[in-house]
């Protein structure tokens, strides 16, 4: 039977606890493996948890947009109203029989419309940006950068074509209905581009999102196998510890019995 020398014992001993701190040192540090497929794994995974941050981060671009839009809804709908009244008016003035106070009347809302519309055309704002005024604003959707343009049109009652509207004439009614039916098609234009712009922004948050899930997941799994074999690594390097530790007992176990061997020897 071959005997094991205690220098070898503590030889693999000290190097297994070294091989043990060196993993526990890892893992707890989150520092990256020295083995080369082990590094690339990391920035791997890294590379896609930042695809997931940058997905994240176009959503917010893309949440803000669709507020926007729907701020811009909101009032286009308030515009689309005032033009349904409006009309209701020149329609009412259309009546021969009203008198000039009656046509004066009638007159004095249609006014009072119009500026209310010139009045949200120039202060309503979304983040500080005026909302109702023709625009292309240029917005960044994906975690690549790409930017879509989300239109807004004027919804100013002079580039409506609506400045010269005067029902307090009888012939200025056919005049303003002529002028609130072209309002009307612009309104509903932008008003459909303002939808058209909503759905895209929305499909394009709903992807975002999903690609946030897929990137953290597959960036986190890329990360936690790295994680796994410096476990795995540390768990080994125990293993050999223990592996020393019964070699370093037996070698000592056989040096008092030679020791034992050797006194009775002697006495």
């Amino acid at each position: 039977m071959n005997e094991i020398s205690p220098i070898s014992s503590n030889s693999t001993l000290e190097l297994s606890l070294l091989n043990q701190r060196s993993g526990i040192n890892e893992v707890s540090s989150g520092s990256k493996s020295s083995t080369t497929s082990s590094s690339a794994l990391i920035q791997i995974g890294q590379r896609l948890l930042n695809r997931s941050g940058r997905a994240e981060i176009a959503n917010h671009n893309v949440n803000m947009a669709l507020g926007s839009l729907r701020t811009k809804d909101a009032f286009q709908q308030q515009s689309s109203d005032s033009l349904g009244r409006l009309k209701e008016l020149s329609i009412r003035a259309g009546d021969g029989t009203l008198s000039a106070r009656n046509r004066e009347t009638l007159n004095n809302e249609a006014q009072q419309i119009l500026k209310q519309m010139g009045s949200d055309f120039q202060s309503a704002e979304f983040n500080d940006h005026k909302i109702l005024q023709e625009s292309a604003e240029h917005v960044a959707v994906d975690s690549d950068g790409n930017t879509i343009v989300v239109h807004s049109g004027s919804l100013n009652p002079e580039d409506l074509g609506l400045g010269d509207i005067d029902l307090t004439l009888s012939d200025g009614v056919g005049t303003a209905m002529e002028a609130i039916a072209s309002a009307e098609d612009i309104v509903n234009s932008v008003r459909t581009q303002n939808g058209v712009d909503q759905q895209i922004l929305e499909r394009q948050f709903e992807s975002n999102l999903e690609e946030e899930s897929i990137m953290t997941d597959a960036g986190d799994d890329f990360i936690n196998v790295d994680i796994a074999e410096a476990v795995t690594k540390n768990a080994s390097a125990s293993i050999k510890s223990k592996i020393g530790l019964a070699m370093q007992a037996q070698a000592s176990q056989l040096e008092a019995n030679t020791l034992m061997v050797l006194v009775k020897s002697l006495g």
